[in-house]
This record gives C-alpha cells, sequence and structure tokens, in this order.
C-alpha cells in the first residue's frame, strides 16, 4: 500500500486562514506605527525649529518671519528634512515680531497640523488640529467641533 505525503485540501485552507488573520491583526499595528514614526519626525524637526527660532531671536529681538520661504537659512539651526510632513507658513506681529505662530503640515492629511506658537524666546503652545492627530501623535483632545484642538503629551 502506497502512503500519500501531501497535503489535503483542508490543511491548507486553515493555513491560509491562520495566515490571513495574522495579517488582518498585523498590518494595522504596523501602519500605526509608521503614523507614530511621521509624527515622531515632525516633532523633531518642530523642535529643531523652536530652538532655531528662540536664538534668532535671542540674537535679533525678533523672529525670522519668512524662514519658511527663505528655507531657514537665517537660522542658525538647520531643522531636518521631513518626508511625510512639510512647514506651510508662519505667522508673526509684524509691528514687533516678538512672537510667531508656525504649522507643519501632514502631506498624507492636511487636516493634520502641528502648530508652535513662540513668544519672545518662549514656546508658550504646541498642539495638532485635525481629527486624526491621535493617529500620529499621543495627545488628548480639548474642546470640540471646529475648535478642537489635540494637546500633545
Amino acid at each position: 500500500m502506497e502512503k500519500n505525503t501531501g497535503f489535503t485540501l483542508i490543511e491548507m485552507l486553515v493555513v491560509v486562514l491562520i495566515l490571513g488573520i495574522l495579517t488582518s491583526i498585523a498590518l494595522p499595528q504596523y501602519q500605526r506605527a509608521v503614523k507614530r514614526a511621521q509624527g515622531t519626525e515632525a516633532r523633531i524637526a518642530g523642535k529643531a525649529i523652536v530652538d532655531a527660532q528662540n536664538i534668532y531671536y535671542m540674537e535679533n529681538k525678533k523672529y525670522d518671519a519668512q524662514f519658511v520661504s527663505n528655507g531657514g537659512s537665517k537660522l542658525a539651526i538647520r531643522y531636518p528634512e521631513m518626508r511625510d510632513f512639510t512647514v506651510v507658513g508662519s505667522t508673526f506681529t509684524p509691528s514687533t515680531a516678538t512672537d510667531t505662530t508656525f504649522y507643519i503640515r501632514s502631506t498624507e492629511d492636511p487636516t493634520v497640523q502641528l502648530v508652535y506658537y513662540l513668544n519672545r524666546g518662549r514656546l508658550l503652545d504646541n498642539y495638532c488640529t485635525g481629527s486624526a492627530c491621535m493617529d500620529y501623535f499621543a495627545c488628548h483632545f480639548i474642546g470640540s467641533g471646529i475648535n478642537a484642538k489635540c494637546e500633545l503629551d
């Protein structure tokens, strides 16, 4: 009598089913880890910009309001390149330039942006706007609707 050593169709289906279940569990966790890494990259760049702007303020008694358009060429610290976020703009008090706000926006989800508010050489406020902030950052929402912001932990 000849012994059959191959797999049966049922055994193959069970293996494929198990692999499918494992993939459905692992893939969302992987995607979340990727988004968190992107958020960390943006926060590191934001911190570098804050430090550079504060050094610029201490030296000039004003912020470099055009650092977005000039690529940060006047700032002492070079902020790192970001692949998934971009610095999109800054606002400042035109008369004295003693305070400034700049924004770092996600290229994947433009509603998600980090907001940094600096005043007289200090970081006064830092939060995220957008409903998907928690995908990228460890934060907790304050407020609701259009005025909601996610305070970074």
